[in-house]
């Protein structure tokens, strides 16, 4: 009697085990529509023009991530949909002058991402101030350098600055100027990493 019941419970939950196995594409297939739906239509980003792929998925934005071209299908995106694109579910890209205030400005209501900011973090307790993401951390950091760039200050290192553009721009002059006399079309190659670290923080 015992051998019966035991062995009836195991043809219940094999006939369960495979009635879940059939569901399980049906149910894929409604979670991938339903998904889709809402990302199209009722994601607070729907009204954003961008590519189809771009607005179900983030497929699209790793790929170009991985293969390191993220930037020319940005520009791309941009040349076809305008200064706003919806390149992914839950991602913008404003390529918009007049949209720097409003996201950048002091008081402006845009919470940076803390998936993409926290990821340059070399210690979890390591934040700088482009790396806060919290707001009260934020303000206490900018309180701190605040001073070092009030507009007295920027003024007051605008000789430096110029002193180091026209290094720069003599270097690359140079170089020009040198393929010209030589009759050559490009000059040599140049590190613009190494010269652009040169221009901006005075070594190279």
């Amino acid at each position: 009697m015992a051998g019966t019941d035991l062995q009836s419970v195991l043809e219940a939950a094999k006939s369960t085990s495979l009635t879940i196995l059939a569901l399980l594409p049906t149910l894929l297939a409604i979670y991938i529509l339903t998904t889709a739906f809402y990302n199209l239509y009722l994601h607070p980003l729907s009204s954003h023009p961008g590519p189809l792929l771009g607005r179900l998925t983030k497929l699209s934005d790793v790929y170009h991530a991985y293969r390191g071209d993220k930037h020319i299908h940005l520009y791309h995106l941009h040349a076809r949909y305008g200064s706003v694109v919806r390149f992914s579910p839950n991602s913008l890209s404003i390529n918009d002058p007049t949209a720097l205030k409003a996201i950048y400005g002091h008081g402006a209501n845009v919470q940076k991402s803390e998936t993409f900011y926290h990821a340059f973090r070399a210690h979890p307790a390591a934040v700088s101030t482009l790396l806060a993401t919290e707001r009260v951390q934020h303000a206490r950091k900018r309180r701190i350098m605040g001073q070092a760039f009030s507009e007295t200050a920027m003024r007051g290192m605008e000789r430096y600055v110029l002193e180091n553009v026209e290094v720069w721009l003599k270097g690359v002059e140079e170089r020009v100027e040198a393929a010209i006399v030589d009759g050559r079309k490009w000059s040599e190659r140049v590190d613009m990493g190494k010269w652009n670290n040169y221009l901006v923080f005075g070594e190279c």
